[in-house]
């Protein structure tokens, strides 16, 4: 699948990176990398679904998780599940306290949860 990447061959690497996403081991990077691709496909329900499966793997480090997370709760954000979005940054937040401008974003979609 990397080499299909590297290569340019997106469309190529899918099916390797699904056999990948499969085992513990490579979990976390090719559910990530296929989330990726189908975000930047436009995609954004298979982008979701794969981004929630890699952050249920083990990261390889915390800010990987961290960034995952972080892009997760964005792409949830944009698609109109704000409930959901708030769910992820409140997760994101409970684990890495003040990161970017998640405590913004918890207040801003707790507002708008709230129906203010």
């Amino acid at each position: 699948a990397r080499t299909y990447l590297e290569m340019g061959l997106t469309e190529e690497a899918i099916g390797p990176l699904e056999t990948a996403a499969k085992t513990t081991r490579f979990r976390f990077e090719a559910a990530s990398l296929l989330g990726r691709i189908f975000q930047g496909r436009g995609d954004t329900a298979r982008a979701i679904e794969w981004l929630e499966r890699a952050a249920e793997a083990p990261a390889p480090s915390e800010e990987d998780s961290r960034g995952l997370l972080y892009d997760l709760g964005t792409m949830v954000e944009e698609s109109g599940d704000t409930a959901r979005a708030l769910a992820v940054f409140l997760e994101l937040q409970s684990e890495a306290g003040d990161y970017r401008d998640v405590a913004e974003r918890v207040e801003r979609l707790a507002r708008v949860e709230a129906g203010g």
